[in-house]
């Protein structure tokens, strides 16, 4: 058993140039993506790979996919994460739609990958100037 296993991407630039992650906060959030339709390679073990690489899925390595590249749009909607980045001319998609049909079901379960119907890809979306995420649950706060 893994963590949940948030997407984190750190960003470069801005004015003053200051990096920020751009984290993903969605359980196994790199299975959830894909790149120009491809799954990312990192996220799945070999043996999975191997069978969805049988039925025709391809994979690409996020971390070599984006490594150096700029981030040049970026859309956040209740529907869809979208982020597409360039080096040298060349432009590639990163995706997360809620409804999941992009990448396969959960292994376990069998059960699509999907956001609950009050649930919104905005939700899971995090900008962070550190790359540290704190949670709290505001109901525990209201028992003291």
């Amino acid at each position: 058993m893994g963590g949940p296993g948030f997407l984190g991407l750190q960003l470069a630039g801005g004015r003053p140039p200051e990096p920020r992650w751009l984290v993903v906060t969605l359980w196994a959030a790199a299975s959830w993506a894909t790149l120009d339709g491809d799954l990312v390679r990192e996220e799945f073990f070999e043996r999975e790979r191997a069978e969805l690489e049988a039925s025709g899925r391809r994979f690409r390595s996020i971390e070599t996919s984006l490594l150096g590249t700029r981030l040049v749009t970026a859309e956040c909607t209740d529907d869809l994460l979208a982020l597409e980045f360039e080096r040298d001319g060349a432009r590639q998609r990163l995706q997360i739609r809620r409804d999941g049909a992009d990448v396969p079901p959960w292994s376990g379960s069998g059960q699509p990958r999907m956001l609950g119907p009050e649930e919104s890809m905005r939700d899971a979306v995090v900008v962070s100037e550190s790359g540290y995420l704190w949670t709290a649950d505001d109901e525990d706060d209201e028992d003291e």
